[in-house]
């Protein structure tokens, strides 16, 4: 609340539980408002539901956790293509149950490049919103 007074403006998202107890998500915004003299005179403030944006963050996590856990442990190639046909190709570092005698620079090569493949997915899906 203090940030209201210094700066003239606050911002907060909180829940509230509701008497059947389920939660609701708000964004609460406030603004001081001065008289001519530059003293505080009022405090105008809204609140807004965010619940939907707070589902689809949590969706999105959730899809991320478990694009990350898949990607970890794909015992095969993973190839993740560009719009324009470039790729990032990468073997998962869990050992596939064929072959258990990769070296140690195979199995960092193999995990670079699942990070790369990692990033390029998360960084096309944060562009399609």
């Amino acid at each position: 609340m203090s940030g209201l007074f210094a700066e003239g403006r606050h911002a907060g998202e909180y829940r509230f539980r509701r008497k059947d107890g389920t939660y609701c998500w708000v964004n609460d915004e406030q603004t001081l408002v001065r008289d001519a003299a530059g003293e505080p005179l009022e405090v105008v403030g809204s609140w807004s539901d965010i619940g939907l944006r707070k589902a689809a963050e949590a969706a999105e996590a959730h899809a991320r956790e478990r694009l990350n856990g898949l990607l970890e442990s794909a015992p095969s190639v993973i190839y993740s293509f560009k719009a324009h046909g470039d790729f990032a190709r990468g073997r998962s570092a869990a050992p596939s149950s064929r072959s258990t005698s990769a070296s140690a620079s195979t199995r960092a090569s193999s995990r670079s490049a699942i990070s790369a493949a990692k990033t390029a997915w998360i960084t096309r899906s944060s562009d399609v919103r």
